[in-house]
């Protein structure tokens, strides 16, 4: 059974680099470039669904992510962690007081980020085995070349996200 996680991200290459990156680690994405696009899939594309974590960034072109918290955590109850480049103290506590379960400056590196999934859920009673993805790479937000591997019982499969000047990010998979 995969994790529906709710990823709230207006800059598409990161957006994308997240969703594969995820996917890879076996979690079904929802990506959302906006607070509208986020509400709007919450209300009819998610409306049955449950979502075990949402990742959201703050600024967004429709308004401030902090907004989509108290929704998140009043109505769902989902565990919320914040992904962002605001880096202020007053702003992160005000966050983490008002419903955020976590918060993360960007950039961030991907190994970070999915032990911190493990734990928010590990907190609602779900054990997450560890990652089996290997990055070798900076970090997530920066533009160089990455690559995800994913080791199995059955082989290893390879994710390659690499920057593409034309459309953004790209990615292929092999096994």
């Amino acid at each position: 059974m995969s994790l529906t996680v709710l990823l709230v991200e207006d800059d598409a290459e990161l957006r994308a680099t997240l969703r594969d990156a995820l996917e890879v680690e076996g979690y079904r994405v929802f990506g959302a470039a906006s607070l509208a696009d986020a509400r709007a899939l919450l209300a009819h594309g998610l409306a049955h669904e449950a979502v075990d974590v949402a990742l959201l960034d703050l600024g967004l072109p429709d308004g401030d992510g902090e907004s989509l918290v108290q929704q998140l955590r009043t109505g769902r109850g989902v565990p919320v962690i914040v992904l962002s480049a605001r880096h202020g103290d007053v702003q992160k506590v005000r966050l983490l007081d008002g419903g955020a379960d976590d918060f993360l400056v960007k950039p961030f590196s991907l190994l970070e980020l999915l032990a911190r999934m493990r734990v928010a859920m590990r907190r609602r009673g779900r054990i997450l085995e560890k990652s089996a993805t290997v990055c070798v790479a900076v970090r997530i937000s920066d533009n160089s070349f990455r690559r995800l591997t994913r080791r199995s019982a059955s082989g290893a499969l390879t994710v390659t996200l690499s920057k593409n000047r034309s459309t953004g990010a790209r990615s292929s998979a092999s096994a």
